[in-house]
């Protein structure tokens, strides 16, 4: 038996207690449940890495798996077209024969980053 208590330790647990003790221990130590309030852009946000992290699926059986709570479906259908968008874009960067890997890396994340503020910018 282990004499450490909360163990197995993780980047994300250290990093709480870092970050507050009081947090790590409602987080990790006691029993209350706390309900995580949500919004539409942490909605949102969610949507897109859902988005992204099923490329090559079908775009509306991913939004019929999707559990939207504050989106609307304008928000939905703008969210959808601006990913279309961003997908294109990045598509052609990555099959670029002209660029060299570094180049296209320090391009993708450029582009994730610009995405992003445009992205947010444009919907909030």
């Amino acid at each position: 038996m282990s004499n450490v208590l909360y163990a197995p330790f993780s980047y994300s647990k250290i990093g709480t207690y870092n970050q507050c003790a009081k947090k790590f221990w409602y987080t990790y130590v006691s029993d209350i449940v706390i309900d995580k309030v949500g919004s539409l852009a942490l909605e949102r946000g969610s949507f897109v890495h859902y988005l992204l992290e099923n490329y090559g699926s079908s775009i509306s059986k991913l939004t019929e798996e999707f559990n939207f709570t504050y989106m609307t479906e304008k928000d939905i259908i703008s969210t959808i077209e601006q990913y279309t968008l961003f997908v294109d874009k990045f598509k052609y960067l990555v099959e670029s024969p002209y660029l060299g890997i570094e180049t296209k890396i320090g391009l993708t994340v450029k582009i994730f980053n610009l995405w992003g503020l445009f992205f947010n910018s444009v919907l909030l």
